[in-house]
Order: C-alpha cells, then structure tokens, then sequence
C-alpha cells in the first residue's frame, strides 16, 4: 500500500498478475493487477450479499467506506439495466 500514490492520481495499492504458457508454464505476459484485483476483492464481497438476501429483496445495501473496492462492490451488487 503506497498512499502517496493518490497523489499522483495512482491506484493506492499495486498488484502483478503473471500468465503463464499453458504448454510451457514460462512466464509470458507481466502486468499490473490493481484493477483486477479489486474487482476479485469485490467479487468476494458481492457473492456474499446475494447468498445472505433473497435476489427479490429490494432494499438498499450499504457499505462502508469510499474507495475502489467498494465502488466495484456497487458495480457487482447492483443490477444493470
């Protein structure tokens, strides 16, 4: 966690995703995760939500905090038109 990244309009926390050759298992592709593992984290946390409530259960859900992965938690949880 590097939160003077914020300042410079950086994501706070980094990752790095490696892929693999599926035939070799050599490295083949670095990139950087924030993003994805973001969404991973708010994944988590949506998948939660819908096995504790009926999927007709229209009330609100609140969370705590205003960061990334809770912006991504609100893209999973609510549903899309």
């Amino acid at each position: 966690s590097f939160p003077q990244n914020l300042e410079r309009g950086w994501e706070r926390a980094t990752a790095v995703i490696v892929l693999n050759s599926l035939e070799t298992g050599r490295p083949r592709v670095f990139m950087e995760g924030a993003l994805v593992s973001a969404r991973r984290t708010a994944a988590g946390a949506a998948l939660a939500v819908r096995h504790m409530r009926p999927a007709d259960d229209a009330r609100p859900v609140g969370v705590i905090g205003c960061g990334r992965i809770n912006s991504e938690v609100l893209n999973f949880v609510i549903p899309r038109d």
